[in-house]
């Protein structure tokens, strides 16, 4: 029987998703670039671009919440993400106020 590697996600806490992210991302990146579009459909993170345009906001404005702890980075290696979940909480919490 094929050993199964998946990972179930809400019994995670935000340094154990990060750090299986991580490894994720290290055995993708082992494949090659030419994974990339398979990477940007399956993980639930945005790019610094898709999350600055979903609030019209410049890279600049993204740094500085991430540096105010209003939105938290992914950094994996030299790029940066946004979880998904985490917008959708900010969008959310904007919309309450």
């Amino acid at each position: 029987m094929k050993k199964s590697n998946a990972i179930l996600i809400e019994s995670l806490s935000r340094k154990e998703y990060h750090e299986n992210l991580r490894e994720i991302v290290r055995t993708i990146e082992k494949l090659g670039n030419k994974h990339q579009d398979f990477i940007d459909s399956h993980i639930n993170l945005y790019t610094v671009e898709e999350t600055a345009k979903i609030f019209k906001v410049s890279r600049r404005t993204l740094f500085n919440w991430g540096r105010n702890k209003i939105l938290t980075p992914i950094c994996i290696g030299r790029r940066v993400y946004f979880r998904k979940e985490d917008v959708k909480e900010l969008i959310m919490r904007n919309e309450q106020k």
